[in-house]
C-alpha cells in the first residue's frame, strides 16, 4: 500500500529510503511504477500521479524554496500576484539545472539561487527558514521590496537583532535594505511608499497618531498619505471608517491623499504626481483654507 499521508506531506514527491521506512517494500515499489501508482523520476526519487506541490518540486530538484517563494509561506510581505518559484540549490544543481530533464519537465520557469558559501547551500528542509530566505531574497530582489519583507518580519514579531545577524553575509543591496528597516511600517506598501518618497528627499512619518486615528503616513504637519490593502482584505466596516477618518481630518484642514494597492503596484508614477504636486502647493506645511 502507498503511503499516501507521507507523500501528501511532502508534496509529491519521496526517495527510496521514506519509502521503505513508511512500510513499502522494493517490490512494492517496482509493482507501484509498474501499475502507475508511483512514477520513477531517477534512480532512488520517485513521485505521485499528477503536478508536485511547490515543496514537491523543490525535493524533487534537490533544493529548497527559498527567496519570495519561502517569504510568501512564512506569512512575511511579497508582491502579490503569480511568481517563478525560485528555488536555493547547491553548486552541483546549479551546474545542471540548465540540463536537468527534471528541472526543464517540473521546473521549466523556476529561478535557481546559489549562495556565495558551500555551507549556507547546505539543503535540510525543502523550505528555507526566515533568515535564510531573505538572505537570498538578496540576490535578487531590489532594495525596496527587501525593506518591506524586512518591515513585515518584524510585525511578524521577528526581533532587529535576529535580521541584523543577516549583515555579514548579505549582499550589498541587502545590506542598504537593512539600514533602511522601520520598526513601525503597517504594511508593505506603505514602506514602498516611504522608499520612493525617499528617493524624492521627502521626509515621511509612519504611523502617525492625528485626532486619535491612527495615520498610515504624514509628511510634514498636514499631508495625509493613507494606503489601502487589497479589497478582498477589507470589510465594509473597515471600508466606511476610513471615509469617515478622511471626512474628519479634511474638515480639520488636513489633505488627505488615499491611495489603493494598485495604486502603488501598477500606477505609482500618477500617485508620486499627485503627492509631489500636494507638497509643491505647501499643502504638508500649511492647514487646508477654510478648516475648522
Amino acid at each position: 500500500m502507498l503511503p499516501l499521508e507521507l507523500l501528501r506531506q511532502q508534496g509529491g514527491v519521496a526517495n527510496t529510503a521514506e519509502l521503505l521506512a513508511a512500510g513499502m517494500t522494493q517490490r512494492g515499489l517496482s509493482e507501484a511504477v509498474k501499475n502507475g501508482q508511483l512514477e520513477r523520476l531517477r534512480q532512488g526519487l520517485y513521485k505521485s500521479p499528477g503536478n508536485p506541490t511547490d515543496i514537491g518540486v523543490a525535493r524533487a530538484l534537490g533544493g529548497a524554496l527559498s527567496c519570495i517563494s519561502a517569504l510568501e509561506i512564512h506569512g512575511m510581505w511579497v508582491p502579490h500576484g503569480a511568481h517563478p518559484r525560485h528555488i536555493r540549490v547547491n553548486r552541483r544543481t546549479a551546474s545542471t539545472w540548465p540540463t536537468d530533464p527534471i528541472r526543464r519537465r517540473l521546473a521549466p520557469l523556476d529561478i535557481p539561487h546559489l549562495l556565495p558559501s558551500p555551507w549556507r547551500n547546505r539543503v535540510t528542509d525543502p523550505v528555507d527558514t526566515p533568515l535564510r530566505a531573505l538572505l537570498t531574497a538578496g540576490l535578487c530582489q531590489p532594495r525596496d521590496e527587501l525593506v518591506a519583507a524586512l518591515d513585515s518580519a518584524l510585525r511578524l514579531g521577528m526581533e532587529r537583532s535576529e535580521l541584523e545577524q543577516l549583515r555579514p553575509f548579505a549582499s550589498a543591496t541587502l545590506v542598504k535594505a537593512l539600514d533602511l528597516v522601520d520598526s513601525e511600517s503597517d504594511s508593505g506598501i506603505e514602506s514602498l511608499i516611504r522608499m520612493r518618497l525617499r528617493k524624492l528627499r521627502v521626509r515621511v512619518r509612519s504611523q502617525v497618531n492625528l485626532l486619535g486615528w491612527q495615520c498610515d503616513l504624514v509628511v510634514g504637519e498636514w499631508l495625509v498619505i493613507e494606503l489601502d490593502g487589497l479589497d478582498f482584505h477589507r470589510t465594509r466596516e473597515s471600508i466606511d471608517k476610513d471615509h469617515w477618518k478622511d471626512r474628519q481630518l479634511t474638515i480639520a484642514g488636513y489633505t488627505v491623499l488615499r491611495f489603493t494597492y494598485t495604486d502603488v503596484m501598477h500606477r505609482w508614477e500618477y500617485c508620486e504626481r499627485q503627492i509631489v504636486a500636494a507638497i509643491r502647493a505647501d499643502w504638508h506645511i500649511r492647514p487646508r483654507s477654510g478648516a475648522a
